[in-house]
Parts: C-alpha cells; structure tokens; sequence
C-alpha cells in the first residue's frame, strides 16, 4: 500500500517508534508521517548527523513507504541538517534553496519538496521554520509569502513570536544566481528592474512560467537583455535567468519598483 492510500484508510495511529499511541488523534497522512519521523529522530538522535544510520532507520520503520524514505534522504543529500545548523547562515533562505532543488534536480513536486523541508526543520527543532515553509506552499492561485530572515541561532530553539509577513519595498534589493527562481519567494512579485552584476559583452536570455518543468524544458518564450531589463511578473510565477557567456558566472540584483 503506498504513502498516501495507507494513512487515508486511518486517522488513528500507535507511534511504534516512541511508544506511545496517539490514539484517536485525527491528523493529516503528511503530518502523521512527520510526527513519527520527528519520533524516531528523539530516540535515534544520531541519525541526524549519519547519512547510513538516517536510511537504516527509515527502511526499518517505513518499510513500505519508499517515497518517504526518498524524500527525507534527498534532503539529506543536499546537507540540509548542515545548512539549518551553521552558525550566521540565514536559515529561511537555505531551506528554500534546498527546497528549490529538491523540486529542479529531484524532479519532487512542490508539495512534497515543502514537506520534506518542512520535516527536517521539525526534526532539529525549527518548528517556527517548519510552519514559515508549509504557509510558503502555493496552492491554486494564492499569493506568495515572502519568508522572513531567520537566523540559525534564533531558529533552534523556537523563539515565541508572532510570525509576521515581511513588508516589501522599493528599496529591497535581492541577490539572486542563474537559474530559476520563484517571485515571491527569492525576489518580490510585480514590477521588477533587473540588473547584470558582472561585466558581460553577451546577453542575458530570461524566461517566465508559472511551471518550472517548462522553463526546464525550454518551453518557453526567450526574451533578452544585456546589462539591465524591467519586467512584470506574478506572484508565483518562475523565471529563468540564463547567460549566454557559459564560462563566466553571473549574479543578478533585483529590485521592486512596484509590489504586486
């Protein structure tokens, strides 16, 4: 039976792994899985920092669920547990990165790249982290949440805090590489001025989608610019950032000149 079908069937679990029964606690399949995983990381403390003992764990306890083993070891792979755990790092922008990645180079969906995140946050204790990644997730055509910077000093343990929007303006800038990268999330949604950081003597070719795979897939219409462009994109919606130089790497700084 797969990852979703077995917990459909039932909402009252026994959490094997602690020993205690959760009994007739109605939870959500996703967070039911996170609740034993985050369990299992409490008795088996080790497996945070051991790639090994992590798979051997959840091959024991989620025998039947390949997706779910896959999921929290692709994050793994990615040193997500590092990333959320260094000392100065903003710790909100590494967990959207990894998330980014688990989606592009992983092909998982945003759903379950969000999840995966969400539950390492859990599992090293970040839960103000975790809740800031879920309300991140986009569904249908709800706008985008901008997280705020989060500290790893200020993330583990949980401050208690009321958890804000941040306020963006025209005066923001924000540092973004090549590749795709999502409004409303890396950079703000709505109007937006580009500008090359590095010297170029090529053109910059960028692309707008609200589906990544297709911006992978170069499915999408090219347009150009050389050294800076002004462009409207919503929120939600991903866009390509390709130099035609291929030797040289290229940052890229993005302003709001109007919020969407």
């Amino acid at each position: 039976m797969g990852f979703f079908d077995r917990f459909q069937k039932s909402k009252i679990i026994t959490d094997e792994i602690a020993g205690d029964a959760y009994t007739k606690k109605e939870i959500g399949e996703m967070d039911e899985q996170k609740m034993r995983i985050v369990a299992m990381v409490k008795k088996h403390p080790d497996s945070l920092t051991s790639r090994n003992r992590m798979k051997a764990l959840l091959e024991k306890y989620f025998p039947d669920d390949k997706l779910c083993v896959n999921l929290i070891l692709y994050a793994f792979d990615e040193d997500i547990p590092g990333k959320l755990t260094a000392s100065g790092q903003d710790v909100s922008l590494e967990a959207l990165r990894v998330k980014k990645t688990l989606e592009t180079d992983y092909g998982v969906t945003e759903g379950l790249a969000a999840w995966a995140v969400s539950t390492w946050c859990t599992m090293l204790g970040m839960n103000e982290l975790a809740d800031l990644i879920t309300i991140t997730q986009l569904k249908d055509n709800e706008t985008a949440v901008a997280i705020p910077a989060v500290s790893a000093a200020s993330a583990a343990p949980p401050p208690k805090s009321t958890k804000k929007q941040v306020v963006l303006t025209v005066t923001d800038e924000y540092i973004i590489g090549e590749g795709i990268h999502r409004a409303g999330v890396d950079f703000p949604a709505g109007d937006v001025s580009i500008q090359v950081r590095e010297e170029t003597i090529q053109f910059i070719t960028y692309g707008i989608s609200d589906n990544p795979m297709k911006l992978r897939d170069c499915e999408y219409e090219e347009f150009d610019f050389k050294n800076r462009t002004y462009l409207r994109i919503k929120p939600g919606d991903y866009l390509l950032l390709s130099p035609c130089e291929q030797d040289k790497k290229f940052t890229f700084s993005v302003r709001a000149t109007g919020i969407a």
